[in-house]
């Protein structure tokens, strides 16, 4: 069952009237058009036409939760909804509250249904609106309409989550969310290790050609048959993570030159950087099990390694 805004407006207005002004209920067409568009308890406040609520009428008529009664010269209304969904009055209320006014948090509820029900505490609301997410058998569910409610995301500076109905189109889960919400985080395993002669950072050249030694990559047993086929002569490359970065740096000399101005980070070669993931190019000298002998390197003794991947031979890519 997904109704369209006109035809929930239309439905939600039959439902209010019955409950606070039962005097006047059901509504003819005009009364009916007038609690449609009513400026007070209405979010939004819509301005609907005759046609528009004639053809809502036509729809909740076909779908049985709209009928008309004729005990006089003036056509009227009333809406069958408990009958319908097999609703309690509690339940009818909630659904009401949140056709006509959109997602509210229980406690807006609560202090909004003085006419339509009395709500002893904000656990009545929760007990309530929790029954109307769980719908989901044959007998509290003639219909098989499933929920009839969902939790949407706490808005930010909220305490209260916010509740919409599912009579609709499906509610934007997003909405309230941050604009920029805090990114995903990720856990990387290092599938081994440098073993080198550098001991300190401040041991390393900037790049292997600038004076590195020989070093070995030692991958983890667990991972060896992932070296199958590796042979002395292969190009690699090493991605390492150089866990002595300092990761707020967002801005270096490169070169570590101070008459070279300052420029950014993922514009140089840099080991200080948010991420401080290394990227080497050596051959493999030597196999040896899960030991590769390779030439120079310039990350220090014990750098985590956390990938190994080849240099494309017939390519200038790497």
């Amino acid at each position: 069952m997904t109704l369209d805004p006109i035809q929930l407006r239309v439905l939600g207005s039959l439902i209010e009237k019955e409950i606070a002004t039962p005097e006047n209920y059901p509504l003819s067409l005009n009364s009916l058009i007038n609690a449609c568009n009513q400026k007070s308890s209405r979010d939004p406040v819509l301005s609907l036409t005759e046609d528009e609520v004639r053809q809502a009428l036509h729809t909740l008529e076909d779908l049985a939760l709209v009928a008309p009664v004729h005990d006089g010269r003036v056509p009227k209304y009333e809406h069958r909804i408990r009958t319908v969904l097999n609703l309690r009055r509690d339940e009818t209320a909630a659904l009401c509250l949140l056709m006509l006014r959109g997602p509210q948090t229980p406690g807006e509820i609560r202090s909004r249904a003085d006419r339509l029900y009395t709500f002893d505490d904000l656990a009545a609301v929760q007990a309530t609106l929790d029954r109307l997410a769980a719908r989901n058998n044959g007998e509290e569910d003639p219909a098989k309409t499933g929920p009839l409610t969902v939790q949407l995301p706490r808005q930010p500076g909220s305490r209260e989550a916010r509740y919409a109905h599912l009579l609709g189109t499906a509610p934007d889960l997003t909405q309230g969310q941050p604009a920029n919400p805090k990114p995903a985080t990720f856990a990387v395993a290092p599938v081994g290790h440098v073993e080198s002669p550098l001991k300190e950072r401040a041991d390393a050249p900037r790049q292997g050609s600038a004076g590195a030694p020989e070093a070995w990559v030692v991958v983890n047993e667990v991972l060896v048959p992932g070296l199958l086929r590796a042979a002395a002569g292969d190009e690699i490359i090493l991605l390492t993570w150089l866990h002595q970065a300092k990761r707020d740096v967002l801005q270096v000399h490169p070169g570590w030159d101070p008459n070279v101005p300052l420029t950014g980070v993922f514009l140089t070669r840099s080991p200080d950087r948010p991420n401080p993931i290394g990227l080497h190019r050596v051959q493999v000298l030597e196999v040896a099990g899960s030991r590769l002998r390779v030439s120079p390197l310039e990350a220090i003794d014990g750098t985590p390694i956390i990938d190994i991947k080849p240099v494309l031979k017939h390519s200038q890519d790497f």
